[in-house]
């Protein structure tokens, strides 16, 4: 007995041909788009463990994607973004120098200014609390007024220099009016810790999901195109 097997290869080539047009970009697309999403879940389900989430759902929300285009296949520029829209975020991933930008310095709160409940339940700083509040404060102040006797008077913050010229923001307290609390320091410069690994996550989920996801939806498109 003799069974002989034959091909259509022409067939099978034009077949593989209309999926390849078709098809396999679509399927492409839609794994890029699915792993952007996964890597976007999973970045943000671990943003805990790196930062101190005061405003927690608008930090989560800076997480980003951007979905791959089909029309992109045939260029060979196809691809998925995720990415964070906040601005300062990116140096948390490389580490680096923030710089004051368009300000002269940087300000830094001190754990004073913390400690006295210095931030909203979103996390920001309370705005009579900013440094730019503190300082029109000091400047409205009127210089040699004198204190009338009995008259308790809240402590006012005034603006000094270090001994390296650079300006602090700090309030006298107790009778003596010591000691000082330092409520803001300025600086031309703050060194950030790489302390966000943003682009390992999103290779490790990348490495381990991208064949079985591309796998499925390519099986879901061929299904979906019927008979060649």
């Amino acid at each position: 007995m003799r069974v002989a097997v034959e091909i259509d290869f022409k067939k099978t080539f034009r077949a593989i041909e209309r999926y390849n047009q078709r098809q396999i970009p679509f399927a492409a697309a839609v794994t890029l788009t699915r792993l952007a999403q996964g890597s976007q879940l999973r970045i943000r389900s671990e943003m805990d463990k790196f930062f101190n989430l005061r405003s927690k759902r608008r930090m989560l929300q800076g997480v980003r994607i951007k979905p791959a285009r089909k029309a992109d296949f045939k260029r060979d520029t196809m691809h998925s973004e995720v990415n964070d829209i906040d601005r300062f975020m990116p140096l948390h991933v490389t580490g680096g120098i923030k710089r004051p930008g368009r300000h002269r310095y940087v300000a830094i709160p001190r754990d004073d200014l913390l400690a006295q409940g210095a931030r909203t339940a979103t996390g920001k700083i309370k705005k009579r609390l900013t440094p730019r509040a503190m300082i029109a404060k000091i400047k409205a102040t009127r210089i040699g007024r004198p204190r009338k006797k009995g008259r308790h008077r809240k402590p006012r913050p005034f603006l000094f220099e270090s001994t390296a010229g650079l300006p602090f923001i700090a309030v006298r307290v107790g009778p003596e009016r010591k000691p000082l609390k330092y409520l803001w320091g300025m600086s031309s410069r703050a060194k950030i810790d790489k302390t966000w690994p943003f682009v390992q996550t999103v290779e490790q989920y990348v490495l381990k999901n991208a064949g079985q996801i591309f796998s499925k939806e390519f099986k879901r498109a061929l299904a979906a195109s019927g008979p060649a």
